[in-house]
């Protein structure tokens, strides 16, 4: 256990993300297909404004040869790139959720051990209803962050 290290130590740095790490093979190539599917949307996130200014440029040049339907296919293609970008967002949060919450019930696994090896004269000390609470509540906030700091 990491009893006696710093909270900002390297050795608590490494045992977070020894807890935070997928453990079988098929959650490690699930978040291979994450990053991936991380790397897509942000590629496509950043050709949205791009199609966008290429579309409002041809529109207020008036380009020869540029007619009415051409628009309506750029406009088209804008829209199903954006609907691309949004499905691709939400599979990958999909995919996700069975690799955070894993490791989120890893930690709260840990935690909930180290409470129990604990003597009886801690328990006697604090409320023990208050802690589970706790857990409970920082399990909910450590999925999120993680959601947040990963996919977003």
């Amino acid at each position: 256990m990491i009893q006696n290290h710093k909270p900002l130590s390297w050795a608590f740095l490494r045992w977070v993300i020894s807890q935070i790490r997928p453990q079988t093979t098929a959650l490690k190539l699930r978040m291979i297909i994450v990053i991936g599917m991380v790397i897509a949307t942000i590629a496509l996130q950043f050709t949205l404004p791009l199609t966008l200014k290429y579309i409002i440029n041809s529109l207020s040049l008036s380009i020869k040869g540029f007619t009415t339907p051409n628009v309506l296919v750029l406009c088209f293609g804008y829209g199903m790139l954006w609907i691309f970008t949004r499905f691709v967002t939400e599979i990958r949060e999909i995919l996700s959720y069975r690799i955070f919450i894993n490791s989120v019930k890893q930690v709260g696994c840990n935690f909930f051990d180290h409470l129990l090896s604990q003597p009886m004269s801690f328990h006697a000390n604090r409320d023990f209803g208050t802690l589970t609470d706790e857990l409970k509540r920082s399990q909910y906030t450590l999925y999120k962050a993680s959601l947040g700091f990963f996919l977003n």
